[in-house]
């Protein structure tokens, strides 16, 4: 079940990073055939995932390391911070891969 969800997400991030980046293209007039603005893409969605391999759990770091400090507001504060789970949660899973999509997108 889970290389389901993983196969949905990773089919759901390419298909959106695509969309974004061919609308990109488009307002900057940019030529070539469709089929080279997908290999195109799909090659650079290839170096920025091997780049980003090495890195990743080192972004997962410093994303948990920020809500640690954001939690410790919310505690000083007195604000109850239960509802910080599932922005913890997804942002540590799913936050390295905005690296992927804006160094694809730019």
């Amino acid at each position: 079940a889970l290389h389901h969800r993983f196969f949905i997400a990773a089919t759901a991030f390419t298909i959106v990073l695509g969309w974004d980046c061919r609308k990109i293209s488009k307002g900057n007039g940019n030529g070539g055939s469709e089929i080279e603005k997908l290999g195109l893409f799909l090659k650079r969605l290839g170096l920025s995932t091997l780049k980003m391999l090495p890195v990743y759990p080192l972004f997962a770091v410093i994303i948990a390391f920020c809500f640690v400090f954001l939690i410790d507001i919310c505690d000083a504060l007195n604000i109850p911070f239960q509802w910080l789970n599932d922005p913890v949660y997804y942002g540590i899973l799913y936050g390295p891969f905005s690296a992927i999509y804006w160094d694809v997108k730019w």
